[in-house]
């Protein structure tokens, strides 16, 4: 495993400058991570690379949730009501934003056993490292796949 373990691609944007900027860090701390194990640095200083990680995955899933419940508040009022575009139906439909904050809970914990496990050395730092990049690779291009049209209606 090398420095070059996990590098950013264009596949893992979704077109909003703030939300592709979160999935920068996130690339960058992973990437950090495996350098360190790379180096061989001993387990107690991988524990703020981890918490870091964490940290950013927390703001990232909290901003992409408001995002998408800024994106589902943007209905029309006309007077019969409120009025939506179809082009909004479909962008809220596409997003089903309950299911997708459920999935930032579940992933958020995936994170937090990831973590748990290398601590209690149930597993090693090169396996979480892989395990830290299909993680990212999950919620970036099957999660957020959609997210792109989304942010080309909005």
């Amino acid at each position: 495993m090398t420095a070059a373990f996990f590098a950013w691609s264009d596949a893992f944007a979704v077109g909003h400058q703030e939300l592709d900027a979160d999935h920068r860090r996130l690339v960058a701390s992973i990437a950090d991570i495996a350098a360190a194990v790379h180096e061989r640095r001993p387990r107690d200083e991988l524990q703020p690379l981890l918490k870091g990680l964490k940290l950013l995955a927390e703001v990232h899933f909290q901003r992409e949730n408001a995002v998408l419940l800024e994106i589902a508040g943007g209905a029309v009022e006309s007077e019969e009501g409120r009025v939506q575009t179809q082009a909004y139906l479909e962008a809220v439909g596409a997003a089903a934003l309950d299911a997708h904050a459920e999935q930032h809970a579940m992933a958020l914990e995936q994170l937090a056993a990831m973590i748990a496990a290398l601590d209690s050395g149930a597993t090693e730092p090169a396996k979480l490292c892989l395990d830290l990049k299909d993680w990212f690779l999950e919620h970036a291009t099957v999660h957020d796949a959609h997210l792109k049209s989304i942010f080309q209606l909005a």
